[in-house]
């Protein structure tokens, strides 16, 4: 039965006495076997749903003569801004690229002379468009109609934004070469959210690495660390500072520092006890300067306690693997190098056919990752066993390279110089190595710079991956070390130019295949 023939034959049955009623909905219990139906009635006509609840309750259970049983429910309806600001963020809870830009607190309220209550969101340019452009403004009035009876509009109130992409929505959407991993969109969804300072936020929280920019009405959800009480310096004619507490809130995406000021009202709320819990803040991000120290912080308004989801998983914007080679491109590999430089081919192990293998290396700076850069980045496709592409380019690292990096790899400033820069390289490595699994000499080193250097790209490489190290750990008796150069000689190999990406490549490419003969079997050499 249709929810308008329900209310029809309700009407119907009852003369119309009861037309104010509206159906709000019903839900059908399977485990239990029952039904709930639900209407909502005008505050002034209590004394009269009351007076007939029953009459109406057997009323509604002869329309829907269900085997099951029947419950029949009557609410009043009465309008609470608080209840209503819960409704919404529930509503858009369904829509998650938009969830996080909408805001209980941005929701203003006010009534005409006739009763008519306006409610209205106050959001950025590009989240209206959106909640526009895909109808949910008439499908939240619709569903605000459902369950009031008194007259209430919802609209929007666009409000300027800051650059072109203030929402991760509209980010996606106007670049296509990002996506997010799953369309449930960059927020943390607190749980048990309790009042502890300032009304409960209800919001879901952005993550922490996407608080970039200066603005109010921002909601993080965290673990508190270092809680802090403090005293701002005395203004002229003040006897002594203002309390403030700074602590650092913590998410899966990073940390942010942030302040509380607690004035007259919260004085004597001590926030010493958060120190390990998780919360959820409502504030703003703006700039600020602490002993000489310029950053971005993040000042609190509200604080709610919350537990955060368990096994979290930040949900990241990744890059698309790019249609063409842009910068760099591959070249076709000549089989007579590889008889030159390694002397001839070998039967092709079992284990290598139907794979697809990037025999990879990168040259850097230093051995730290956070701190030193790639200077070149070399590979080697390999398919059915056969090297097919060498991928070669140096980076410039836009910065001086050190005496002691060029004595190891024999790279000079003036080769990296105009060579592309790091972000240009690693896309095109990125289309080149998609869908191989990865292979190096200690290759995590490798893959470590290559993440490191593709994250303010939105790149990635989660490949698949083999160690050529590991298996020579494994394989190899009698070796004085697992070093890529003892290893190539074990094998009767030559690597004329060590230490240089595209050359170490090729090496390992070779030490691989032989390796490749042991896996699956219980031989060993």
């Amino acid at each position: 039965m249709k929810e308008c023939e329900l209310l029809i034959q309700f009407n119907e049955a009852t003369k119309g006495r009861f037309s104010y009623c509206k159906f709000s909905g019903a839900e059908v219990h399977i485990p239990a076997q029952y039904i709930s139906i639900h209407f909502v009635y005008p505050e002034d006509k209590q004394a009269e749903i009351k007076a007939n609840r029953a009459e109406l309750t057997e009323i509604v259970r002869g329309i829907v003569r269900s085997r099951a049983r029947v419950e029949v429910h009557f609410t009043m309806s009465h309008f609470d801004e608080q209840f209503f600001k819960a409704r919404m963020i529930r509503f858009f809870e369904k829509y998650p690229t938009i969830a996080p830009y909408v805001f209980a607190d941005d929701l203003r309220f006010s009534k005409d002379g006739d009763g008519t209550v306006r409610a209205v969101l106050r959001a950025e340019e590009s989240v209206c468009q959106s909640i526009a452009a895909r109808g949910l403004l008439a499908l939240f009035q619709g569903e605000i109609n459902d369950h009031y009876c008194e007259k209430i509009v919802f609209s929007l109130e666009p409000v300027a934004s800051e650059s072109a992409f203030d929402s991760i929505d509209a980010y996606l959407t106007d670049t296509p070469l990002y996506v997010l991993e799953d369309e449930s969109g960059r927020f943390i969804t607190p749980e048990m959210v309790e009042e502890f300072i300032g009304p409960i936020v209800y919001d879901k929280a952005k993550y922490i690495a996407d608080c970039k920019k200066q603005g109010p009405g921002i909601v993080i959800a965290g673990k508190v660390g270092g809680m802090t009480a403090l005293k701002s310096r005395p203004k002229e004619a003040e006897a002594e500072g203002k309390p403030f507490y700074k602590f650092t809130l913590s998410d899966l995406t990073g940390e942010m520092k942030c302040l509380f000021f607690p004035g007259k009202k919260y004085a004597e709320r001590d926030l010493t006890p958060l120190n390990g819990k998780d919360v959820v803040l409502k504030g703003e991000v703006k700039q600020s300067t602490y002993k000489g120290e310029l950053s971005l912080d993040f000042f609190a308004r509200q604080i709610s306690l919350c537990q955060l989801p368990k096994d979290m998983k930040e949900n990241r914007i990744v890059r698309l693997v790019p249609e063409r080679y842009e910068t760099v491109k591959p070249l076709p590999y000549v089989s007579a190098a590889q008889l030159d430089l390694f002397g001839g081919e070998a039967e092709t192990p079992p284990y290598l056919l139907g794979k697809t293998f990037c025999i990879i290396d990168v040259e850097t700076t230093g051995l730290d990752a956070r701190s030193a850069k790639i200077i070149e980045i070399g590979g080697v496709k390999m398919v059915d066993g056969v090297m097919t592409e060498t991928f070669s380019t140096f980076v410039d690292p836009l910065e001086p390279i050190q005496q002691k990096t060029t004595e190891l790899t024999g790279i000079t400033d003036a080769e990296v110089t105009g060579a592309p820069t790091i972000d240009k390289a690693i896309a095109d490595f990125y289309k080149f190595v998609d869908g191989s699994i990865l292979v190096g000499h200690n290759v995590a080193f490798d893959i470590t710079f290559l993440n490191a250097a593709g994250k303010p790209h939105c790149i990635r490489l989660d490949n698949a991956r083999e160690d050529t190290l590991a298996l020579a750990q494994r394989y190899l008796r009698g070796l004085p070390n697992f070093k890529l150069d003892t290893v190539v000689k074990h094998f009767g190999l030559t690597n004329e130019r060590a230490h240089r990406a595209i050359y170490d490549c090729l090496a390992t490419a070779e030490v691989f295949k032989r390796l490749a003969a042991f896996v699956g079997s219980k031989q060993t050499a």
